[in-house]
Parts: C-alpha cells; structure tokens; sequence
C-alpha cells in the first residue's frame, strides 16, 4: 500500500519488474503480454519491458502532437454527419522523453450526429507485426482486471481502510490479499462447474452454515 494522494503508476515499472524475475524462475516458459491504462505510459516502464523481452499495449494520454498526426492520417476519409464510423491506424511517434520513436495504433470513432468529427484513443505498443484492430481488442481485454478489483472490494472488503494506522491498513490488505488468492485456489482445484462464481455465490451454496437467532 501506498497514500492516496500519490499518482497511479508511481513505480509502475518497479512493481512489474518484480513479477517478472518471479516469471522467470518458473521452469516452464511463459509468454507475457502487459496491457495498462495510461498510470503505466512512462518510459522507464516500456525501457524495462524491452530489456526483459516483454510486449506491451499501454494507453496514452492524447495531445495536441498525437491528435495532429491522427486528423492527418484521415484527411482522405472525413466522417458523415449522419453514420457512425470507426478508422484503425498507426503511425510512428517519439515524446521528448522517449529513448526512441515507438509504434502507435489509433482508434478513430465518429458517432453518428455528433459536431466533433473525431474521437481517438491512443495506445503505444512493442508488438510489430499485429493489425491495430487486433491490438485494440486485445488491450481492451484488460477489462477482465475490473471485475477482479470488484471483487476483491464487495467481496472481501479490500477497501475496508478505516484503521487509524497506514501500517494497519497494510496488514488488513495483505490478508485480504491472501483470502482472495486461497478462494482462488479452492475453485481451480474443487469448483468444475463454474469457476467464475463470485465468493458471494461459494459463500451462500459451499460455505453457508446454518444458524440459530435466539
């Protein structure tokens, strides 16, 4: 745990490379792709991916420089007023803190009835050979990550940070961390028939113990 008050993806980099040494001493290889939000889009995070061989898709924020080369890039295709419209490319860009220019892929939308012509999503990724349409649906399968935060809050109370102490706070985490992963474990290993139950449905059909109010 961390205050509040500190940015997202303070560290992003540090964090990761931890999970990465622990990858590698698996004995069996594993290919990893990171997908982040834009707290990750910093160039220590993509300079440790690329000296740990990781590909990434990693959101950025847009500007005026990512927008100029987008609405160039469609100069020859302008939107309908009236029909909804949706344009993939990529093109090449380097921020004035990047050690090298990187590849960009775009999602360019246009919703029908709408004034602004354009809106565009940006995401830098390491992956060469991929269409941007694939990237994008692969990068917005990072989705899935919400519905473990989810649960770990309404589940298990992960937010239930009311101690007066941070390093209370820290240790209520942790084992709230623990249960989330040994719940985990007990599905992969006892649950066949629906391994994507939340612990609210295993707590009301395997867990429930019945009671007596006296």
């Amino acid at each position: 745990m961390r205050p509040g008050n500190e940015y997202t993806g303070k560290e992003a980099d540090k964090f990761v490379e931890t999970i990465f040494s622990r990858l590698s001493a698996l004995p069996q290889s594993t290919n990893v792709i990171i997908r982040g939000d834009s707290g990750f889009a910093a160039p220590k995070f993509y300079e440790m991916c690329d000296t740990h061989g990781v590909d990434f898709l990693v959101r950025l924020k847009a500007n005026s420089k990512l927008g100029k080369l987008a609405e160039t890039a469609l100069v020859d295709c302008p939107p309908k007023y009236e029909e909804s419209k949706c344009v993939y490319h990529e093109f090449k860009y380097q921020a004035a803190s990047w050690g090298k220019a990187r590849r960009v892929i775009v999602c360019s939308t246009h919703t029908a009835d709408e004034l602004v012509p354009w809106n565009h999503a940006f995401v830098v990724t390491s992956l060469a050979s991929e269409a941007p349409e694939t990237l994008f649906k692969t990068y917005r399968q990072r989705g899935n990550a919400e519905n473990q935060i989810k649960e770990l809050k309404c589940g298990f109370g992960f937010d239930k940070t009311d101690s007066s102490t941070f390093a209370r706070n820290t240790a209520r985490a942790l084992i709230t961390g623990i249960a989330y992963n040994l719940v985990q474990l007990f599905k992969q290993l006892f649950v066949s028939e629906d391994r994507r139950s939340t612990i609210s449905s295993l707590r009301f059909s395997l867990f429930h113990i019945a009671g007596r109010i006296t």
